[in-house]
């Protein structure tokens, strides 16, 4: 907890992802912020947090952060390691509002290229992204 103390009062006060991880290693939350500093440090203020927000606060023992340009970047970057770690006190995005990605189906005779909103792991297909932009995907295709 002291290496844990020490990062977060050194904390920038710039955009980026943060990933707090277990003591085992494990990453159990991917976020980002604005206000690395400010965001962060909130999670530690001990008062006023759901059980939700507690419990993860009581798990996390080391965090990692990367500095961004722009909240843009950020929302990428934190979309991208979720979707690499598959932390359990994240939410999965289930709505539509996902990134787009590119998928190259190897399942049929002929492989397929298309857009797609969701990445299915259990599949062995090449996917490409994610596309911020539905436009993007469309001219790349």
């Amino acid at each position: 907890m002291a290496n844990l103390s020490s990062k977060l009062k050194s904390l920038p006060p710039k955009p980026g992802i943060y990933l707090f991880k277990s003591a085992a290693g494990e990453v159990v939350y991917v976020g980002k912020a604005k206000n690395l500093k400010k965001r962060i440090s909130s999670y530690f203020q001990k008062r006023g947090l759901d059980p939700k927000t507690a419990a993860l606060v009581e798990e996390t023992a080391d965090l990692e952060y990367v500095i961004v340009s722009s909240e843009l970047e950020a929302l990428m970057l934190e979309n991208n390691f979720i979707k690499k770690h598959w932390p359990r006190f994240n939410v999965l995005l289930k709505d539509d509002k996902n990134f787009q990605f590119i998928k190259v189906d190897y399942e049929s005779e002929i492989p397929q290229v298309y857009a797609v909103r969701r990445i299915d792991r259990r599949e062995p297909n090449k996917y490409f992204g994610p596309y911020t932009s539905g436009l993007s995907v469309r001219n790349t295709l």
